[in-house]
């Protein structure tokens, strides 16, 4: 019995935090154990994990797992941590070759062993290359994570797969051409033509938009407008 490491990312906002997947397999009652300030979805991946392993036909190790999510204080959610539970319980075990924990993992699991893609693939492609380390994630993921264009994207469609190690990296995809914008016709401002102009102009950020009316409809309507091109929206002293 041994120990694995696996590389991974959580959300924290909008950006993808590193965190270490420390797989540790010792002799002892059987138990499966999630440490690491994880919340429910987390928890549940011990029973999708152990599903998963035995649907691809390997070994759950008959002994006691526990696993810890590092670094402990920050607060890990989500179903991504299922793949990396997964690698670092076949790498500590000797199920797979210990080249898949060269890779950041993100990917949730489903019972027959599937890797399904999870919400935020951008920010962790993002966060994979700081780290000087690959992706491995679903073949879902791929689109998303090859919009960044110093990360390396191995797509896994299931664990079975891991057998000969880390699937080949995917060739990356053209780019699409960008569609065209449709500019908005501001049906919703009405009664007051004067301050469509700098709206329409897109004057820079912070640029003011000052209106002021006793009706609070138009008032709140002009100040949506005002945002959506991010102009600062003032309001004359009385």
């Amino acid at each position: 019995m041994t120990q694995a490491t696996v590389p991974s990312s959580t959300l924290v906002g909008v950006d993808a935090i590193d965190v270490e997947v420390q797989v540790d397999v010792s002799a002892g009652l059987p138990a499966f154990t999630i440490v690491g300030l994880g919340d429910t979805a987390v928890l549940e991946a011990r029973d999708r994990v152990r599903a998963a392993l035995r649907s691809s036909g390997f070994d759950f190790p008959n002994a006691r797992v526990t696993v810890n999510l590092a670094p402990s204080p920050v607060r890990k959610h989500g179903t991504g941590f299922d793949l990396p539970i997964a690698v670092g319980v076949l790498a500590a075990t000797g199920q797979v070759p210990r080249d898949v924990l060269a890779a950041v993992s993100v990917g949730e699991l489903g019972l027959d062993g599937s890797v399904r893609s999870v919400p935020g693939m951008l920010a962790h492609a993002i966060a994979a290359p700081l780290r000087g380390l690959p992706l491995l994630a679903s073949v879902d993921a791929l689109m998303a994570a090859q919009t960044v264009k110093e990360c390396v994207v191995h797509p896994l469609g299931s664990l079975g797969v891991l057998r000969q190690g880390l699937p080949p990296a995917s060739a990356r995809m053209a780019a699409a051409p960008p569609a065209d914008i449709p500019v908005p016709d501001f049906l919703e401002v009405t009664d007051s033509p004067w301050p469509r102009g700098p709206l329409r102009s897109r004057r820079p950020v912070g640029s003011d938009c000052c209106w002021w009316d006793r009706r609070d409809r138009r008032r709140r309507c002009w100040h949506g407008a005002c945002r959506r091109y991010s102009l600062r929206w003032t309001t004359p002293r009385s």
